[in-house]
């Protein structure tokens, strides 16, 4: 990033023929933070399960022979490894920032005419700094996106599984370098943590867009969302602490009922500033 069901009367033994394998009722994801250990989990999990099912099998039905026990539990193993691997052939998808740069440098070091050419390469999508309202684009002036993409990094055409959509929101930067230094991937928790949620109008919002609408979605097209419709409306410091706090944004996929999925991984931007508008000003005069 379930369990399998079955009954049988108290005290009676279960004949083996009448109590085939478990049916898994779906496959818990592993959480993203787990992800990077999946062997080692898999092996203490599995452990714990064997022991857990022998002494629950012994107290549920103590007439069932060591041999008996032992078959059963293999069998639920079985078939619960059976549904994690249908589950892991899905297509595995996650979301990234891209921009095309429209800026004519090559972007080698050792290119002697691109030395001095003002014009160079991106090195980030976001821009260090935006004015409120500002558009959300990239320093060469190209528009940015989000781009839904397979395991190889080919966007994705054919967008979203059904049912699911995409969120934009704004992330206390200064929290999420805390909680994430390294910019490995987080649990869905850790995230919600760092969303920045005490505003009382909307942070993100596109042209005309209402101030009461809180809640940013994304739509997609042909497997790419458009985030330079979007604007920041209020400044960094308006609403954290500190000299200069950054935000970031976080996109992620989300079902019907809100919530984060587990098989779309999130993206979380590069940190940025959005300053206000009489900064601007005081730099011209």
């Amino acid at each position: 990033m379930e369990a399998a069901d079955a009954t049988a009367g108290a005290g009676a033994a279960v004949p083996l023929s009448s109590a085939g394998p478990a049916s898994a009722a779906g496959s818990i994801p592993l959480p993203l933070e787990l992800r990077a250990f999946k062997t080692q989990v898999d092996g203490y999990v599995s452990a714990r399960l064997k022991q857990f099912a022998n002494a629950f099998t012994r107290r549920f039905n103590p007439d069932l022979t060591t041999a008996q026990v032992d078959l059963l539990v293999s069998e639920t193993l079985a078939t619960l490894a059976t549904s994690d691997a249908s589950t892991s052939n899905q297509r595995v998808l996650r979301l990234v920032l891209r921009h095309d740069c429209q800026s004519t440098g090559c972007g080698e070091a050792g290119c002697l005419l691109c030395q001095y050419n003002p014009s160079r390469l991106c090195k980030r999508n976001l821009k260090n700094k935006y004015l409120i309202d500002d558009h959300l684009r990239a320093k060469c002036g190209a528009p940015l996106r989000v781009e839904l993409v397979d395991e190889t990094g080919v966007c994705v055409t054919d967008g979203l599984p059904d049912g699911m959509q995409l969120e934009v929101h704004v992330l206390n930067g200064e929290k999420y370098k805390e909680i994430c230094p390294d910019n490995t991937l987080l649990s869905h928790t850790q995230l919600h943590s760092c969303i920045i949620s005490h505003h009382t109008k909307a942070l993100l919002k596109r042209d005309g867009g209402s101030d009461d609408q809180l809640r940013c979605f994304l739509g997609l097209e042909r497997g790419q969302g458009p985030l330079s419709e979007l604007q920041v409306t209020t400044s960094s410091e308006a609403l954290l602490s500190g000299k200069a706090p950054t935000f970031r944004l976080l996109v992620w996929a989300v079902d019907s009922a809100g919530e984060p999925v587990p098989n779309v991984t999130y993206v979380v931007s590069e940190n940025f500033v959005v300053a206000t508008k009489r900064v601007k000003h005081a730099i011209k005069s």
